[in-house]
């Protein structure tokens, strides 16, 4: 017998870097607030990344004193058009001005905003993690007024020039003047946000939260039962508040526990972030689920949401997670109070996750995961909220492997294929190899993930010190590539009468950066190979989907690996435990005709235990599957144990230090009794388990499938390495079990067998 130590692939983040801005051509040279764009000069452009490691100013000057262009009039702001909000536009990465105007980016990549009506400027901060300082300096002879809060001041050194300043902080729209002008020159600089700032919005916001808290104590009278809590709440019409994850810092970061600080951060609910306007439009879905909804935001957690993404592939299938388990009519009350219901499997068991709607928000937005589109739709943010607090906090969950949050989402078993790719990279027939089994998992609608090499490095709310070489960072940069990120391999698809081999591949951020080199959108190949453009339905969008040759994937990714949905089959789950290196449940399993099955053990997960947890380290565990002997039920052999391959059981023993551990099996009658066996590598070993079959027939008509829970003797020679023995002395064992029909939440039960 051998004992492997399994590979973990960790996407870790990195520390924040500086980001210098680059300022767009700006406005007019003298007239109204709102001079014809028509005759916008050029103007002179400087950046100057010595304000700030993380900003940089924008000067423009222009001393034109034409004023045939000026408006006559004037419009308070208080007079001006409001629009009323609606989905942002993927124009803004926020909420979009509050105003209509002419809407002038001050800066080539957006960021800051200037809305310019008849004879007034507002600004709109279009970002999350700076606080925008603008200033303008108006030339002699202008007629205008500062609105607060901006403030006007006469120059020195300027005949007659009046300076008005004023900040525009995350996702507001600030007045700034009003009245006509004789020409400027502006001063914008992006900062980092302020301790006044976030100290001022963090206090406002734990002062409702405390509030909050404070009710839900006089109406639970002390209670810490949550599902009391929220029973409470909905018949007084209360506003749910989860005292088990609070809306505090501590669910942020676990001081002691966590290895990633995280900077306090406002918590609001989407009634607060959100305008009135919006308030009914809030819902899980407001436009059903769509890949394309994610925007990772700030946390460092590509692994997560590069899955999620993956899964919302098959809308439905996220949709079933949020499955309420008593009726829709019971989700829609606990909804109106802010409380939402979120199934994720963790340690091999379904979990239903309680959870309310208050988020870390920065501005007028979630700053972690959300809908890119539309900022009342709240399923992503809700999901990622789930998954934090089913670990222990947000930090908890920055950088980590990606089949294991598709492992954790669907709970199906997954298979890593980095050492696959590794060969491939220099091997022709390992590269075919491979890619014709990934053509076989895109039929089978498997969920595949690949990974770039490297480490992380966009800007997290979460540190790390994971760095990168520059000449790494230039190649994918040019590439349109990022390091040390998860993506969604979607199609694998051979043109044998062009011996072509490519790959849909998407990017989970959703903000259209994309391959840039053959088969990309704006590649040529696709004029020169039209029929394989018709084949695919190709066509051009700056939407993160793009195509790959195959030698090209293998030049830019390093690794990945498929978990084995199969969404129309049954998930059936036990509890047991090794007691001295014993377990406690064994399957017994008869079938009346073939049934294929998915046989997977689990023990708890390391992630988010103290480092000094003594369950922080995972023990070598084995599966084995034993089937009866010339037709004796009680003779019983080892017929096949898991491997690295959930889809290739072995004959070898082999104990893999594992998280999780599957292996494929085709159970038949003339077989019957199999057993399906739990072992530990250390005979001492004392630990949790939780056992599960994944079957493509229902256990509950045991016509067809029967599986009981028993207990084998500590004297069984199958726990003393005799792959044949004898089950003459088996005791039905009554334990915990759970049964997961894909429709639904799952339900768990007790007893002796799944009935």
């Amino acid at each position: 017998m051998g004992c492997k130590q399994s590979k973990t692939r960790f996407s870790e983040p990195a520390a924040e870097g500086g980001h210098v801005m680059h300022p767009a051509t700006d406005g007019p040279a003298d007239g109204s607030a709102a001079a014809d764009a028509a005759h916008r000069p050029s103007g002179r452009h400087h950046v100057d990344p010595a304000a700030h490691p993380a900003s940089g100013n924008a000067s423009h000057h222009n001393n034109n004193n034409n004023n045939n262009h000026r408006p006559n009039g004037s419009t308070s702001p208080g007079g001006a058009h409001r629009r009323t909000p609606g989905p942002s536009s993927s124009k803004y990465k926020g909420p979009g001005p509050t105003l209509d105007g002419d809407v002038q980016p001050c800066f080539k990549d957006g960021l800051l905003y200037r809305i310019v009506l008849p004879t007034a400027w507002h600004f709109y901060n279009d970002t999350q993690e700076y606080e925008m300082h603008v200033s303008f300096t108006f030339g002699a002879g202008s007629q205008i007024s500062a609105v607060p809060p901006a403030t006007l001041q006469q120059t020195a050194g300027e005949a007659g020039g009046l300076m008005v300043s004023v900040i525009v902080y995350p996702g507001e729209t600030t007045p700034f003047i009003e009245g006509k002008f004789n020409g400027y020159k502006s001063n914008i600089a992006a900062r980092p946000l302020s301790s006044e700032y976030r100290n001022k919005v963090n206090a406002a916001a734990n002062h409702k939260v405390q509030l909050e808290l404070e009710v839900i104590q006089k109406l639970s009278r002390g209670s810490k039962d949550i599902q009391r809590i929220l029973e409470a709440c909905v018949r007084q019409g209360v506003p749910f508040v989860d005292v088990a994850f609070p809306p505090l810092q501590a669910s942020l970061y676990r001081s002691g526990v966590d290895t990633r600080a995280i900077a306090e951060t406002a918590w609001k609910r989407p009634t607060d972030y959100l305008p009135a306007s919006e308030h009914n439009r809030i819902s899980l879905f407001c436009n059903g689920v769509d890949p394309n909804d994610i925007d990772q935001g700030q946390l460092g957690d590509c692994w997560l949401l590069c899955s999620i993404a993956a899964l919302a592939e098959f809308g439905s299938k996220v949709e079933d997670m949020f499955a309420h388990p008593v009726s829709d009519a019971a989700a829609r009350q606990e909804q109106r109070v802010g409380a939402y219901r979120v199934t994720l499997n963790k340690h091999g068991w379904w979990h239903i996750i309680l959870v309310d709607d208050y988020l870390p928000v920065v501005g007028a937005k979630p700053c972690f995961a959300k809908c890119i589109e539309d900022p009342a739709e709240l399923w992503v943010s809700l999901l990622e909220k789930a998954y934090a607090k089913l670990h222990g906090s947000y930090a908890a969950i920055t950088g980590g492997d990606a089949l294991q949050a598709l492992q954790d989402l669907t709970g199906y078993p997954v298979y890593r294929l980095d050492e696959e790719f590794t060969a491939a990279a220099s091997d022709v027939h390992a590269s075919d190899a491979l890619f014709q089994k990934l053509v076989k998992y895109d039929e089978m609608k498997f969920l595949v993930n690949l990974n770039t090499p490297g480490h992380d490095t966009s800007s997290y709310m979460a540190g790390g010190n994971g760095k990168n070489s520059s000449a790494m960072e230039e190649r994918y940069k040019k590439a349109g590539l990022a390091l040390g990120h998860a993506y969604t391999a979607l199609q694998s698809r051979f043109f044998p009468q062009h011996n072509l081999r490519l790959m849909q591949i998407r990017n989970p951020w959703g903000n259209g950066v994309e391959w840039t080199g053959r088969w990309g959108d704006h590649d040529a190949s696709w004029q020169q190979y039209p029929d394989v453009a018709r084949a695919i339905g190709f066509h051009a969008a700056d939407d993160g989907t793009f195509w790959m040759a195959w030698e090209d994937v293998l030049r830019f990714f390093d690794g990945g690996g498929v978990c084995f949905t199969r969404f129309d089959w049954f998930d059936y789950r036990a509890r047991g435990r090794f007691e001295n290196g014993f377990p406690t449940l064994v399957f017994e399993v008869t079938v009346s005709q073939p049934v294929e099955a998915y046989c997977v053990i689990s023990q708890k997960d390391k992630r988010g235990l103290p480092p000094n947890d003594p369950e922080a380290k995972y023990s070598a565990m084995m599966l084995s599957v034993s089937r009866a002997e010339s037709h004796h039920a009680a003779n019983q052999k080892i017929h096949l144990n898991t491997s690295a391959n959930t889809e290739e059981p072995s004959e070898e023993f082999t104990f893999n230090y594992a998280r999780d551990l599957g292996l494929k099996y085709r159970f038949i009658p003339e077989e019957s009794p199999y057993y399906v066996i739990p072992r530990i590598y250390d005979a001492g070993g004392n630990r949790d388990y939780v056992l599960g079959m994944i079957t493509d027939h229902p256990a509950t008509d045991d016509a067809v499938l029967d599986i009981s829970f028993v207990s084998l003797p500590k004297t069984c020679r199958v726990f003393h390495n005799y792959p044949s023995f004898s089950v003459e002395n088996t005791v039905p064992l009554k334990t915990d079990y759970q049964q997961n029909l894909e429709v639904g939440a799952p339900e768990t039960k007790r007893g002796t067998r799944i009935e």
